[in-house]
């Protein structure tokens, strides 16, 4: 994997931060692979995941990896895979990566809700 990595970042420019959070995801997902792809066909409806085109069986398992391992809200995981969808995959893979992605993220409390607001909190005492 180092060798494809380095690879990768000869032929393409970014800086050190984006280049430290790329490679942090990669390994995460390459790490959890049989997880996240266990994930993955979990949520897959009447499909295997070995049908699935590399690019979005990938972007899935970036996807979660991101998730999982970052403080990253689960809307912007998601919206980020449709949007690399959009860009890399067929015509019909933002669609389908966000129904699988729905399915295999699961909220988490205090990451994926709005913190409480004092009058919130005052309105619950009272209850």
């Amino acid at each position: 994997m180092e060798e494809v990595t380095r690879g990768f970042w000869t032929d393409t420019h970014a800086g050190p931060r984006v280049r430290d959070y790329a490679d942090r995801l990669v390994r995460s997902a390459m790490g959890r692979l049989a997880e996240w792809d266990a994930a993955i066909e979990g949520a897959l409806l009447n499909w295997k995941l070995e049908r699935l085109a590399a690019m979005d069986r990938n972007l899935m398992r970036l996807a979660a990896a991101e998730y999982e391992t970052t403080e990253v809200p689960r809307k912007v995981v998601l919206n980020e895979a449709i949007e690399m969808a959009k860009e890399f995959g067929t015509e019909r893979s933002p669609e389908f990566i966000n129904g699988v992605l729905d399915r295999v993220l699961k909220p988490e409390r205090g990451k994926d809700e709005p913190p409480a607001t004092p009058a919130h909190d005052a309105h619950e005492e009272k209850r």
